[in-house]
């Protein structure tokens, strides 16, 4: 149990950090020479179920492809996709650790 609550709890952490880095992508849509970055959410959570050590999530910018005349390799509507994928995951774990809170309590409080 403590060690599902510990996955739960990293990818959380994970999902966070993605967010905040593909709304970064998504503010700087129109910053010439600007690269879109992501973080390698499945590849760490997929490592910690394999071997259960800690997540590494890591940001890794994709200097490899353009999109635009000025350099710039965000695709508004990509992102937007993006964002919203990584917020249904992240509503989705929050709700499982409500869940499990929610036994708890009930545990807790022995039914009643």
């Amino acid at each position: 149990m403590e060690q599902i609550n510990q996955v739960l709890e990293q990818a959380l952490d994970g999902l966070s950090l993605r967010h905040r880095v593909l709304a970064n992508n998504y503010a700087n849509v129109n910053t010439p020479g600007f690269k879109r970055s992501d973080v390698n959410f499945q590849d760490a959570m997929k490592e910690v179920l394999a071997d259960g050590g800690k997540a590494e999530f890591k940001v890794t910018r994709d200097d490899s492809t353009t999109m635009r005349n000025d350099n710039n390799n965000v695709d508004a509507d990509l992102e937007l996709a993006r964002l919203s994928t990584n917020a249904i995951l992240y509503r989705a774990l929050a709700e499982q650790i409500d869940r499990k809170f929610s036994q708890l309590r009930l545990v807790i409080r022995e039914g009643r």
